[in-house]
């Protein structure tokens, strides 16, 4: 028997314990430009927003979106356009 620890007993829940490894990039362009995250699990759309700001060295000065299946997450304005330029996806066939 150990002193003070009941063996066979699950660990406590740590969210930071688990992480998600992100591969983000920004489509569009000719040279790929990536990073690789590794993420707490329980990161929310706007802490992800000012990982991502960081990770790319960018200054917030653009609208933003996330897309995960039928749910679009960001600044409102960048949600009307999304909803008009949906066709616009797939590289090369927008002009």
């Amino acid at each position: 028997m150990t002193h003070g620890m009941i063996t066979g007993m699950a660990r406590p829940y740590e969210p930071y314990g688990y992480i998600i490894r992100l591969d983000a990039r920004i489509v569009g362009i000719e040279t790929v430009i990536h990073r690789t995250l590794e993420l707490p699990r329980d990161l929310n759309f706007a802490q992800l927003h000012e990982v991502l700001q960081a990770a790319f060295g960018w200054t917030d000065s653009h609208l933003h979106q996330f897309i995960l299946g039928g749910l679009v997450v960001g600044a409102p304005e960048a949600i009307e356009e999304t909803m008009t330029d949906l066709a616009c996806w797939k590289p090369r066939t927008c002009v």
